[in-house]
């Protein structure tokens, strides 16, 4: 039994959502979006690093092209100690070659947006103000209840609403919560001197008391984010009662000991400080039950540390449209998403934690040996094999499962 012509209730118009609506109408499937929020504001969030594997999930939906040339090419990352010397470096300046595909830095809003853009030029419904209440899986098709009281009706439902999802705290209640990583993250954009820096570039430094990385764009604009210790989990609400001009005088005396250019992005007059908690996911057993499956962060967040969330959200979209492609049943289609995803993204969430742990070190032998170890992760032979591990995943639209 084939489930072309079968349809999808998603929930959720972030990243995994409209890309797993994107690949289901590829593969015959119908779908429709429903979006908690009233509206989506294209400027909200921060950015992406978008690396080969997951720019080549756009080559698969065929907006490659698009994306591209809405984001910003990233062709080399720098990394420099806490005097702000280099003292590891990796370039990208050949992933086309060996990927098929750049890797881009691209705001959030931008991104989203594109991906809305291609939904609707699908005529795939989607709908705003739409909070889920409840599910009701009935065997073979699944409702979803909603808080206006309202209910959609689909032979399956994918829970694509991020990290605090309400679709797995209906499915699995019991299942772990988000864990706190004691990291709080900031980021916003400046205009500074170029200071001879080249574009396209990362540059990412291990402060004295805290990480900060910057991006220069063509313009002069400098795209830029930090990481700080930040023992006791704060609300979003909280951070955003602290206003830029107070948020900026804490950023002053975090970095005074730093830099010149990190002293001069934080002073920025040009900062809107945008401001989040750093979560991520402990490894859940089972991702689905019944006719519900969930995908993206919703069910492995992980720190923006390594670059990874939105390339994984979209990785899981399509891999999961094309397991509902060529499995006979969406229970199958779910097992068989799981065995190919989760080794692949247990380990990337569990690299993320670790990336994140180096920053804050106070003991310089164990700086020394952060340091020295990072040198030999991005030596050559160590890096390449590391970059075909991470970029050069490919989930093989063509190439049927069995």
């Amino acid at each position: 039994m084939s489930l072309k012509n079968k349809k999808a209730i998603i929930i959720g118009c972030g990243i995994a959502g409209p890309v797993l609506a994107l690949a289901l109408h590829k593969a015959g499937i119908n779908s429709e979006i429903f979006e908690a929020q009233k509206s989506l504001d294209d400027d909200a969030g921060l950015f992406h690093y978008l690396s080969p594997n997951g720019m080549n999930v756009y080559n698969v939906l065929g907006i490659y092209d698009k994306i591209f040339k809405l984001g910003h090419i990233c062709n080399k990352t720098i990394l420099n100690d806490e005097n702000g010397n280099p003292f590891a470096s990796f370039d990208e300046d050949n992933s086309m070659n060996e990927f098929g595909a750049n890797s881009i830095m691209i705001k959030r809003g931008v991104l989203t947006k594109a991906l809305r853009e291609e939904i609707i030029d699908k005529r795939i419904d989607l709908h705003f103000n739409k909070k889920l209440k409840d599910i009701e899986d009935l065997g073979n098709r699944a409702i979803a209840h909603f808080e206006d009281d309202t209910s959609a009706e689909g032979d399956f439902l994918i829970g694509c609403d991020g990290i605090h999802s309400r679709t797995r705290k209906i499915l699995m209640p019991d299942a772990p919560k988000p864990s706190y990583t004691k990291l709080v993250m900031a980021g916003g954009y400046a205009k500074i001197p170029s200071k001879n820096h080249k574009n396209s570039m990362i540059y990412a430094n291990y402060c004295k008391r805290a990480y900060l990385a910057y991006f220069i764009l063509p313009s002069g604009e400098v795209w830029w984010w930090n990481a700080q210790s930040y023992p006791e989990e704060p609300s979003k609400e909280d951070l955003q009662k602290i206003t830029d001009k107070q948020w900026q005088k804490h950023m002053v005396e975090l970095y005074n000991e730093d830099s010149s250019i990190i002293q001069e992005i934080v002073q920025s007059d040009e900062n809107d400080f945008m401001k989040y908690p750093i979560s991520d996911m402990p490894p859940l057993d089972t991702w689905h039950k019944g006719n519900v499956c969930l995908i993206g962060d919703a069910v492995h967040a992980t720190s923006p540390t390594n670059g990874q969330g939105a390339a994984m959200a979209s990785e899981d979209g399509v891999t999961l449209a094309k397991c509902l492609r060529d499995m006979e049943s969406s229970q199958k289609a779910f097992k068989k998403f799981q065995e190919l995803r989760k080794k692949r993204v247990d380990k990337i969430v569990k690299f993320g934690r670790r990336n994140g742990d180096g920053y804050f070190l106070t003991n310089p032998v164990k700086k020394w040996f952060r340091n020295t170890m990072i040198r030999i992760m991005t030596s050559p032979i160590i890096f390449n094999r590391m970059k075909k591990d991470f970029f050069g995943y490919d989930v093989e639209w063509n190439k049927k499962i069995k």
